[in-house]
Formats: C-alpha cells, sequence, structure tokens
C-alpha cells in the first residue's frame, strides 16, 4: 500500500476507524444487540439453541475440520433484572436530551460472568471513529501469532498526517524516528495516535481484518466508504472478544487489554469512577456532514470482581457536553450496576435471563 493511499484512508475519520467506512442500508447494517445473525463467511458459522429466554446464538470460528472454537455467545433478549437500570440510564438520556446536552445516544451493557445484558437505543449507528484502533490492534496481534518477528519489525516516520481531532495525543512521533510495531500499537491504543495508526497500515493484514469482523458478526468495512456505522453492541463484541481470549491467544488478549487499561483519556466513562476501579477503554470522536458531532467510548469496568461491558454512542452539537454526557451516563451504570449485583446476589438469580 503506498504512503498516498495510506494516508487517504485515514483521513476519513479521527481514526482508522473513519477509514474504514461502510454505507449501506440500515436493514443491511444493523443488528439489533446480540440478536443472532446468519453469517455467509466460510470460515464461521453460527449455531443457536433455544433457552429459558430466547434463541442462544452461538459464534464460533469454523477455520479446522473437527474443532470449532467459540467466539462469543449471545442471548437474544434482554434481562429482565437489568430492566431498572435501561430505565434509569434511558430517563437520563432523555433529561439530557431536554437540556440540548446531546440529539442522541446509544448504550449497551453487558455483565462479562454472566448472560445478562441490556440496551438503550442500540438500534442507533453511529461512525467509529477512534474505536476502530481497537479493531486494528487485534489484527496487528493476531498477526504476530503467525510471526512473532513482526512486533519488533521497525518503520521509518516521515510524513505527519493532518487531521481535524479535538482529543489530541499527548505525544507526537517524532519525523525521522524509527519505531517498532509494538511501540506504534502502543500509541495508538494508550494515545489515540493517529500517525502511528498511518503506519501500522502499511503492517496490517486486510483480508484477515475483513474476515474478523465476518467471524464475529459486524458488517464488513469498506476502505473506500467514509459513512461506515455501526451500533454500541457491535463494538462490544471487540472487547468481549479480548476479555474472553476467544480470538487472540490468551498472552496477546491480555497484553491488549494492559494497553486499553492503560488508554490516556479521562474525560468519559472513566471521569466519575472510583480511582480503585480498573478500566480497559478506547473513545472515539467523529465530525459530521452537518454541524453536529460524535463522541463515544467503551470498555470492560472491572467492578468488585463483577466486570461489565459498556459501550456508550453519543451525538450533539458540543464535544465537552458529549464528554460529560458519557461520564454521567458511565456513573450512573456503575452504581445501579453495583447495587443491582447485590440484590440478585442475595436473590440468588441464576445466570440465565
Amino acid at each position: 500500500m503506498n504512503r498516498k493511499n495510506v494516508i487517504g484512508l485515514v483521513c476519513l475519520s479521527a481514526l482508522f476507524g473513519a477509514a474504514i467506512s461502510y454505507a449501506v442500508s440500515f436493514s443491511v447494517v444493523h443488528r439489533d444487540a446480540d440478536t443472532p445473525q446468519d453469517l455467509t463467511s466460510s470460515k464461521n458459522a453460527s449455531s443457536s439453541v433455544t433457552s429459558g429466554c430466547d434463541n442462544v446464538n452461538m459464534i464460533r470460528e469454523y477455520d479446522s475440520q473437527l474443532v470449532k472454537p467459540l467466539l462469543l455467545v449471545n442471548v437474544g433478549c434482554e434481562s429482565k433484572e437489568l430492566a431498572s437500570l435501561k430505565t434509569e440510564v434511558g430517563n437520563l438520556i432523555q433529561t439530557m436530551k431536554g437540556e440540548g446536552r446531546l440529539t442522541r445516544a446509544g448504550i449497551y451493557f453487558k455483565e462479562l460472568n454472566t448472560t445478562r445484558w441490556t440496551s438503550v437505543n442500540d438500534t442507533e449507528l453511529f461512525y467509529p471513529g477512534s474505536l476502530l484502533k481497537v479493531a486494528l490492534a487485534i489484527n496487528i496481534l493476531k498477526m504476530s501469532e503467525s510471526n512473532p518477528d513482526l512486533l519488533n519489525r521497525k518503520i521509518t516516520f516521515n510524513n505527519k498526517v493532518e487531521l481535524k481531532v479535538t482529543e489530541a495525543p499527548e505525544h507526537a512521533l517524532t519525523p525521522g524516528k524509527e519505531y517498532t510495531v509494538r511501540e506504534l500499537v502502543d500509541a495508538a491504543i494508550t494515545d489515540s495516535n493517529n500517525d502511528a495508526v498511518t503506519l501500522l497500515l502499511d503492517v496490517f493484514d486486510k483480508k484477515l481484518y475483513e474476515e474478523m469482523f465476518n467471524e464475529i458478526a459486524i458488517p464488513v468495512p469498506d476502505l473506500s466508504d467514509k459513512y461506515y456505522r455501526f451500533s454500541p453492541s457491535d463494538f462490544s463484541k471487540f472487547f468481549r472478544i479480548l476479555y474472553n481470549a476467544t480470538y487472540l491467544n490468551h498472552v496477546n488478549s491480555e497484553y491488549c487489554m494492559n494497553l486499553l487499561l492503560r488508554c490516556k483519556f479521562d474525560k468519559g466513562i472513566t471521569r466519575d469512577l472510583p480511582q480503585s476501579v480498573k478500566v480497559a477503554h478506547k473513545f472515539g470522536e467523529r465530525y459530521t456532514e452537518s454541524k453536529l458531532t460524535q463522541f463515544h467510548e467503551a470498555g470492560v469496568v472491572y467492578a468488585g470482581g463483577k466486570p461489565y461491558v459498556i459501550s456508550i454512542m453519543t451525538e450533539g452539537e458540543n464535544h465537552d457536553a458529549l464528554m460529560d454526557c458519557v461520564a454521567r451516563i458511565s456513573q450512573l451504570v456503575y452504581d445501579l450496576n453495583s447495587k443491582g449485583a447485590e440484590v440478585r446476589d442475595q436473590l440468588d438469580i441464576p445466570f440465565h435471563s
């Protein structure tokens, strides 16, 4: 891939994610939160069984003949035990809309050690922006499993890509300096560095990247289209396969989650949480064709031995207001989840919804 094409891809958004945009109709792009999907990839298939709640969808890799590694297990209906959380978050979003702080928002929440999940406006689709740096990092780490020397490969940084971003990286790359692929992955995740992304685009495996999206039932990005969108539940899948170590091996899954724990951004989902709570997270921002802007953040919150994944996507006129909305939603979810977990433990509610 030549440098001009790389720069053209990255300029589609504040991140590699915006460089992989996919404009398709709502009926094609949208997938309801954890709704069973019919997958057409030859390397992957899904099998469903019926539970007391609804259909349980098992997404597996199908590379080999005799073993079918499990990637994700999805339950098709929202959990009744999380109804109050859904209501409270929905009410907060309505309040924020009434205050003019945002125009729309979508939320997905899932307990990682049970099958319980819920969502608010998860049919809403958003431009992912820098969120897709997570997918890029996973792709590079997957490549390194068959090519261990890849992460030590050195690339010289020459040309800075000028992109309109609000949250600039803390440390810029130095022109003329060599960086290892490992250092560039680190910069892309912990510092959301777009220049690191342009260099990683010379390394990543496009075919493997697209196969990953197919395998976890997310619309495959088209590198030529800047209008690629997906839902909060779609993005949560990257964190789920990392937490479960079902796509990368255990070492690389742990490594990637540690990078996400070191994410330097602290104005969103981590802002109002107790400092003792670990959060592996990534933010993304994206300007739209109108006066509106979008800000999103998602991550795994390691809350008192009861971890959960949360994905929050927002749109509005003011970037700072959107960050504040994400912080307030995150705090509400953390507080409600902490109380709800205590109640569910007392009632001994089983894992299935």
